[in-house]
């Protein structure tokens, strides 16, 4: 939410699930679709079963792709990335998302920080 959009006029998030939250973990990732109305996030990609739940409860519009795991979401997330797109990567490191990070960075090279 802190990068202008004067300089990133879309703002994109890659999301994985979180890990280790028990029985409370459909609700936790239900939760996480304040913080992406109050970022102003407008297109959302997730992977894992449990961000699913997000997803689903998103507006239509915000709505990427979905994909069991990382490694099926990288030809969504090549797809639908484009320059002057700010992207933020966040899930478990059990969720594996480094091949997104690497992706990005394959097609766009490295990004700067906070940018």
């Amino acid at each position: 939410a802190t990068t202008p959009r004067d300089a990133f006029p879309r703002r994109v998030a890659v999301l994985g699930d979180m890990l280790e939250l028990g029985d409370t973990a459909p609700e936790l990732h239900r939760g996480l679709k304040e913080a992406v109305e109050e970022a102003s996030v407008d297109l959302v990609l997730a992977c894992g079963p449990m961000m699913r739940h997000l997803f689903d409860d998103l507006a239509r519009g915000q709505q990427g792709t979905w994909a069991p795991s990382s490694i099926e979401l990288v030809p969504a997330l090549r797809e639908a990335v484009r320059a002057g797109d700010v992207v933020m990567i966040k899930g478990s490191l059990g969720t594996c998302m480094a091949p997104l990070v690497e992706a990005m960075v394959a097609r766009f090279g490295p990004g700067r920080p906070g940018g």
